[in-house]
């Protein structure tokens, strides 16, 4: 699956949290595990590997693979070489991960919230979250007739149904407008 789109986005990140200097944390979800992912099984790893060594190489800080099972994570974690962040409890044991932050102390689920208050307040958008400006990418890149599979790229998502029913909600102008279409064509 082509990640280029994705390492892009993130490069901007970086590139843009730099510019403000204010020390954000991008941590990089790898869908390839999810169980809705169309990937067959001997294909996850590889995949999740090629995305992990994309989005480092990019500008991530670490790497997210929710759902990755103890030993697709240790090998995600040996070939990498980044970062890895296995913050979901694993069945049935926990593996020993170093998962360092930029400044070399443990990552913790609270510092990319503490770098987004930052960011959010230098760039004076008030209250909004992280995963509403996620949220917001989607339908407005829908809005724009940007076909769904290439959201779904830019995204990072590995199935089209988690950005078609999770991320994309229809406009009232949309419904409106697709009900005076079947009009018109109904007579």
């Amino acid at each position: 699956m082509d990640v280029d789109v994705r390492a892009v986005y993130i490069a901007q990140m970086r590139a843009a949290a730099d510019r403000l200097r204010v020390p954000l944390v991008i941590n990089a979800r790898i869908d390839s595990f999810f169980p809705t992912s169309p990937l067959p099984e001997n294909q996850k790893r590889a995949d999740a590997i090629s995305r992990a060594e994309a989005y480092w190489s990019a500008g991530a800080d670490c790497v997210f693979p929710p759902g990755t099972g103890p030993d697709d994570l240790r090998a995600i974690v040996a070939e990498v070489g980044a970062p890895v962040n296995a913050g979901l409890p694993l069945k049935r044991g926990s593996l020993d991960v170093s998962i360092p932050s930029r400044r070399g102390t443990p990552m913790e689920p609270d510092n990319l919230r503490r770098s987004w208050a930052e960011i959010r307040t230098a760039a004076g958008l008030g209250a909004v979250r992280l995963h509403d400006l996620r949220h917001t990418c989607v339908s407005l890149l829908l809005d724009l007739g940007v076909p769904p599979h290439i959201v779904r790229e830019i995204v990072g998502h590995s199935d089209i149904e988690v950005t078609m029913t999770i991320y994309a909600h229809a406009s009232l102008g949309d419904k409106r407008a697709a009900l005076g279409r079947l009009g018109d064509a109904l007579g």
